[in-house]
């Protein structure tokens, strides 16, 4: 009875990781941002045409600062400076000076492509949530 409930006990583990891994897998099936065209930052929202429609999305909603490095995650326009030009060799890269978690603050050159925190979903630009 022992080695049942175990093997019960296992399946419903390998269950649940898989059901809760299941939206970023759908997620990550949807359209990639090199898709479209026409990057921009315009007042800390990150802009582009896709499919001839003009999308828009906060940054703020999508980047996050940790200790003077751009990740997934928000807020990070309270502790950074950005460019209003994405770099890169497609144009998708933001790069910032951020500050770090000492004391007095330094202010670190960091970047982040927005192809791995922006994505296409429903016709939308979104952040990642994976």
């Amino acid at each position: 009875m022992k080695s049942n409930s175990s093997f019960i006990v296992i399946i419903m583990v390998f269950f649940f990781v898989h059901i809760t891994l299941l939206p970023c897998r759908w997620l990550k099936t949807k359209a990639n941002l090199l898709t479209c065209s026409n990057y921009k930052i315009k007042s800390q929202k990150f802009t582009a045409t896709c499919d001839g429609k003009n999308l828009e999305i906060p940054l703020i909603n999508c980047i996050g600062n940790n200790n003077g490095e751009l990740v997934k995650g928000k807020n990070f326009s309270d502790s950074c400076f950005c460019s209003k030009k994405l770099n890169g060799k497609r144009g998708t890269r933001l790069v910032c000076f951020c500050g770090d978690n000492s004391f007095p603050k330094k202010q670190i050159r960091t970047s982040i492509n927005l192809v791995k925190v922006i994505t296409i979903a429903n016709g939308n630009l979104k952040c990642w949530k994976c």
